[in-house]
């Protein structure tokens, strides 16, 4: 080869080699690396030269933005739920959701990835955050992004705004009430508040720095792509495929376009002309949602203006007291004492352990055996003055362990062995056989030193004295 063709290829390598590190520039983190396959390796990563600080972020430039699914046509869903079928749409998104969320809306992504110190190479989410660092729409550091971090709204919106509209938008001149200029994220915050994705609240503010939740980022992004919900489709079907979400929630329709595989009338969006509805049936029995419950038919709809068994269900399918005081009484106070981990009985126990411990006995009205009328009535007198008889007691655990889903049943009888007093206690069957649960009367044993009494799930036949009912 003469010294001339050797000088000429040399040079040609070496302008090569400058026009990729020009597009790599300022996009990925010192220390990240790609490779040309769906999963990253250490054996055939490159390193790649960059980085970024706080006011050099690592999105880069020489990207033009990705093609994403349409508004209309076919959707199989962009969102998944969890363990137990629940979607969690109140929770928290974290980086690693938020990535994935947005690489199932892109259409052909490409075969590269960055990989991190921090995101294990059989991550579920490694594919997601490897390709959107890859093309610029992901903050991270160096070496490390963070995955399992809650992210902001802005965040949020500056990844969207990178993956519709690239590095090189132009922002709107507008200002938005609670984004400061100098925000690290306020031209892409502007950005999206023109296009139409993100909304002030009724203060007209858009709380950059607030955590996202799932169902906030689902509307966000349903927006993003155009996506309508046609609710006069969805309107009857009340359920969706996840265990916790309900027609009550202000995201519903917003989850079910993003989560039903379903068929628009155009490309461009219109009206849902099919859907999977089988995602939807729900076999018969009770479904809590939090601190509301339902009870779905053997027709996969929900029960409305009707009891199951002793249990009524009003006009939006919810479990109610047909006490609107009592219910809020009800829920304020078990919000403080259960959480969604805890099983049936051991919400139950908690129930029965708050009424046992938190209210003060006070001598008030006494009842004729089998006069239950005065339930809500003494209910509310013992949550809003904390005092009260047997029967306040009894009327508070009555309608705590009713919001918790169990049938219970207000006993006005009497108690003890040779002289029966007046007194009030509560009854839950459990296979065929009535338990009962005494509150007030193991506050008093209590009280007095007696601690070795339990009258929480006690058969009758158990009980040191005779209940008479």
């Amino acid at each position: 080869m003469q010294l001339n063709d050797l000088f000429k290829k040399s040079t040609a390598i070496l302008m090569a080699a400058a026009v990729l590190a020009s597009l790599f520039a300022g996009c990925l983190a010192a220390g990240g690396s790609w490779e040309e396959g769906r999963t990253p390796s250490a054996e055939n990563s490159a390193s790649l030269t960059g980085g970024f600080a706080s006011e050099d972020r690592m999105f880069g430039t020489s990207f033009a933005p990705v093609e994403l699914i349409a508004a209309g046509g076919d959707h199989s869903g962009f969102i998944k739920g969890g363990s137990g079928g629940a979607v969690h749409p109140d929770e928290k998104l974290t980086l690693a959701e938020a990535a994935q969320m947005l690489f199932r809306l892109i259409v052909s992504p490409g075969p590269e990835r960055v990989s991190f110190s921090d995101v294990p190479v059989d991550a579920w989410y490694a594919d997601a955050i490897g390709y959107l660092a890859y093309i610029c729409v992901l903050d991270a550091g160096k070496d490390t992004v963070a995955p399992e971090r809650v992210i902001t709204r802005a965040e949020f919106v500056a990844m969207v705004t990178y993956l519709r509209a690239g590095k090189e938008f132009e922002a709107p001149d507008i200002a938005l009430p609670d984004v400061p200029a100098e925000h690290p994220y306020a031209r892409e915050m502007a950005y999206a508040a023109s296009m139409g994705w993100i909304r002030g609240d009724d203060g007209g503010k858009y709380k950059p720095d607030n955590d996202l939740t799932r169902a906030e980022t689902v509307t966000i992004i349903n927006r993003v792509i155009g996506a309508e919900p046609d609710r006069d489709f969805m309107k009857d079907l009340f359920f969706s495929p996840f265990s916790d979400l309900f027609a009550t929630h202000w995201a519903y329709y917003d989850i079910m376009e993003a989560a039903v595989e379903h068929t628009h009338e155009t490309p461009d969006g219109g009206p849902w002309v099919s859907a999977d509805l089988e995602s939807l049936v729900k076999a018969a029995g009770f479904y809590f949602n939090g601190l509301d419950y339902y009870y779905i038919g053997a027709d996969g709809m929900p029960l409305r203006n009707a009891y199951v068994g002793g249990l009524y269900f009003g006009a939006d399918g919810r479990y109610t007291s047909g006490d609107p005081v009592i219910d809020r009484y009800v829920k304020d106070t078990l919000r403080g004492i259960i959480t969604p981990s805890m099983a049936p009985m051991e919400k139950l126990r908690a129930a029965y352990n708050y009424t046992r411990d938190n209210f003060t006995y006070l001598r008030r009205n006494y009842y004729e055996m089998g006069d239950i009328s005065w339930a809500a009535k003494e209910a509310t007198t013992m949550f809003s003055t904390r005092r009260g008889n047997c029967y306040c007691f009894s009327a508070v655990f009555y309608f705590l362990a009713r919001q918790l889903g169990f049938d219970a049943v207000l006993i006005s009888g009497k108690v003890n062995n040779r002289n029966p007093v007046p007194h009030a206690w509560v009854e839950i069957a459990e296979n065929g056989e009535m338990i009962m649960y005494d509150p007030e009367l193991e506050m008093a044993q209590r009280k007095a030193g007696h601690m070795q009494y339990d009258f929480f799930h006690m058969a009758y036949d158990e009980t040191p004295w005779r209940y008479w009912r």
